[in-house]
């Protein structure tokens, strides 16, 4: 039987990489966390055809195209934007340790000052359409899932812990879908034939095989009566 999920990322407030124009998607996550054990070390150039798994998600087809039934994700509650700078200063007296040629824009000695979009927020929220219990796709994310966005490395996007010590993730059933449009509004990427966006339906995002003309995430979608 299939049911509506709402799943909710309980973040610990230090702030995520988030881009409105690129949210994280929900499919990507999943994707990840049922993949990451088994994924080939050499990863596919981006026009490459990636290699694809069957995913405890509803799958959507319109226009010929198809995708699973997961939204982005999105803040809830109170927060604001605001941007950090990614910096990495090497010293040039010392880069000769290294064995390297000293240069200050390519190699290890490369050096940063990169401005990153940062969302201060509790909470982001996403929703699926799934036949999978609501207990397994919530074992699987706190079992695979530590940080949420880019620069999880230094800190960005990480989940709060709970008192178990594992992630904060919240799996709630709910009677309304909104994997793919809420209130008439798109929250994922979908097909459209004039769309100014071209990318991928499916996760890996970032690969540009089978990329399409989609819409805008928050542009006015009417979906079909049978999708």
């Amino acid at each position: 039987m299939e049911k509506a999920l709402k799943i909710t990322f309980n973040l610990d407030g230090t702030g995520v990489y988030y881009d409105p124009a690129e949210p994280p998607m929900l499919d990507a996550i999943i994707d990840y966390a049922l993949n990451n054990m088994r994924r080939s070390k050499v990863a596919p150039s981006r026009g490459e055809e990636p290699c694809e798994i069957v995913l405890p998600i509803k799958r959507w087809r319109i226009d010929g195209v198809d995708g699973w039934c997961a939204s982005a994700l999105f803040p809830e509650g109170e927060g604001f934007e605001t941007l950090f700078h990614w910096r990495k200063k090497t010293e040039i007296d010392r880069a000769f340790l290294s064995g390297e040629n000293r240069h200050q824009r390519v190699g290890s000695t490369k050096e940063y000052n990169m401005p990153v979009p940062e969302l201060a927020v509790h909470k982001l929220v996403g929703w699926l359409v799934t036949t999978a219990k609501p207990s397994s796709i919530r074992s699987l994310l706190r079992r695979n899932i530590q940080f949420i966005g880019k620069k999880g490395s230094i800190g960005q996007g990480m989940i709060r812990r709970g008192e178990d010590g594992k992630p904060m993730i919240d799996v709630e059933v709910i009677e309304d879908d909104y994997s793919l449009v809420r209130d008439g509004h798109a929250t994922r990427y979908l097909p459209k034939a004039d769309g100014i966006r071209r990318c991928r339906t499916r996760p890996p995002y970032w690969n540009n095989h089978d990329a399409v003309s989609v819409c805008e995430i928050g542009d006015e979608y009417d979906l079909p009566d049978n999708y």
